[in-house]
């Protein structure tokens, strides 16, 4: 990149939310560029700045009102409606409560993007409307749970969980890689 002064642009930081990474369709956290016109890269450095990233938009309108598509949903309206009702699984962070640690397991439930292969972290009726109910399309989405330890050796009971795991989901072990996360002290 060439040469710009400090006060052309600022060095920030985000959580998530804000920004992905249009390469690999990820949600990015961490250090970013903002230049002029709302233009962002992932890093630090103007010199050597990361991938250039876009700015997160929420529509709530699935789909954009134009002629074909209008065209399409009376021809196919019995299709365009059971597409409509369908709803996008959110992620959410479950965390132990006191029974939990006093049992010393805690289930976890994760969700799975078929076509993608990304998975994210959801509660239990999140889990169960993936499984069972209408209100989630199960040709996009599967599901599933692991037994988490709380207590005990934590990285071997909780890796030989997820390796047996891995043989229906492959790659979950990019999910959950704190193996000792909600250990008891």
């Amino acid at each position: 990149m060439a040469y710009l002064p400090k006060s052309k642009y600022k060095q920030k930081y985000t959580n998530g939310g804000e920004f992905y990474n249009p390469t690999t369709g990820e949600v990015y956290i961490g250090s970013y560029l903002e230049l002029p016109n709302q233009i962002y890269y992932a890093g630090k450095s103007i010199s050597k700045p990361g991938a250039k990233l876009a700015k997160l938009t929420f529509s709530f309108d699935k789909v954009p009102d134009t002629l074909n598509n209008r065209i399409f949903k009376a021809l196919n309206s019995k299709y365009v409606d059971k597409e409509l009702k369908y709803e996008t699984p959110l992620s959410t962070k479950i965390f132990p409560t006191d029974d939990d640690y006093l049992k010393g397991t805690i289930t976890r439930y994760f969700g799975y993007r078929i076509q993608t292969g990304r998975y994210f972290e959801i509660d239990e009726k999140t889990y169960s409307d993936i499984r069972s109910s209408d209100r989630i399309d199960r040709s996009l989405y599967s599901a599933g749970k692991i037994t988490w330890a709380l207590k005990g050796d934590l990285e071997k009971i909780n890796g030989t969980n997820l390796l047996r795991l891995e043989q229906q989901y492959p790659g979950l072990r990019k999910l959950f890689t704190n193996l000792t996360e909600f250990g008891s002290l």
